[in-house]
């Protein structure tokens, strides 16, 4: 973890490139952050965090081969402990529901201003579970941890991984 005194490390993975570079020019004009690679391969992403060991992975949730518990797993097992905060393009329960059972996993969607973005980073450096607001609105905190409110209403597409909702949208 970042001491008190020093910048937070982040590693940034978009899907594209360009975005990956526009999301660290943000970080590296914000005082609190100094970041270690953009990128668009989570691969060699990960590869860099074995070594460099950043405080915290910016990751574009996107990248991620599915919204299952598994592909979900799969991806994010090689960055270990290192906190993440995915950010995805519209909240996806399936997603949000797998990373609710991992503590050091933030989630948003881009929806927000990147100074929220950046609070959230901060408080998973120091440990905490960060949620954007969009995202804070369909959990609520139990004794047994974060989940999905079950009192608000549910699209039956909730459910889709991205890749069901782009097949049923190409049919």
């Amino acid at each position: 973890m970042a001491e008190a005194n020093s910048r937070v490390r982040l590693v940034i993975v978009a899907r594209r490139q360009l975005d990956a570079d526009a999301l660290a020019a943000l970080c590296q004009a914000h005082a609190e952050f100094s970041v270690l690679s953009a990128t668009n391969d989570i691969e060699s992403a990960s590869v860099l965090c074995g070594h460099r060991r950043p405080d915290a992975v910016l990751l574009d949730a996107q990248l991620l081969s599915g919204s299952d518990r598994h592909s979900t797993a799969w991806a994010l097992d090689p960055f270990g402990d290192i906190p993440i905060l995915l950010l995805d393009d519209d909240i996806n329960e399936a997603r949000l529901a797998t990373i609710l059972q991992v503590p050091r996993i933030g989630y948003f969607t881009r929806r927000v201003k990147f100074e929220e973005i950046a609070a959230g980073i901060l408080r998973l450096v120091r440990g905490e579970r960060a949620f954007g607001p969009l995202v804070e609105e369909r959990l609520q905190q139990t004794p047994a941890g974060w989940q999905l409110r079950r009192d608000q209403p549910r699209s039956p597409f909730a459910i889709l991984t991205p890749r069901e909702v782009e097949v049923l949208r190409l049919i």
